[in-house]
């Protein structure tokens, strides 16, 4: 009985506990993602296009979205 009731409690927390401690961690990466490359657009693309293949954006995307924030990317010497 107790154990049926933990077994319980637990399954109910899995449902809700994994989406939302993974809403609260990916929100924290976007929120800081979004002030790097508000505050500090140059460093954000640098460490962005340094760390390619990432799998998300393509160099070329990058490169146009850097742009678009007045960042001007000089080719590899």
């Amino acid at each position: 009985a107790v154990q049926d009731k933990i077994v319980k409690a637990i399954g109910s927390f899995a449902l809700y506990g994994f989406p939302e401690s993974h809403a609260i961690s990916f929100a924290l990466i976007a929120y800081a993602s979004c002030w790097l490359k508000v505050h500090h657009s140059a460093e954000f693309f640098a460490g962005l296009l340094n760390n390619q293949p990432m799998g998300f954006y393509s160099v070329a995307t990058l490169l146009r979205d850097a742009r678009r924030h007045g960042i001007r990317a000089r080719p590899v010497s």
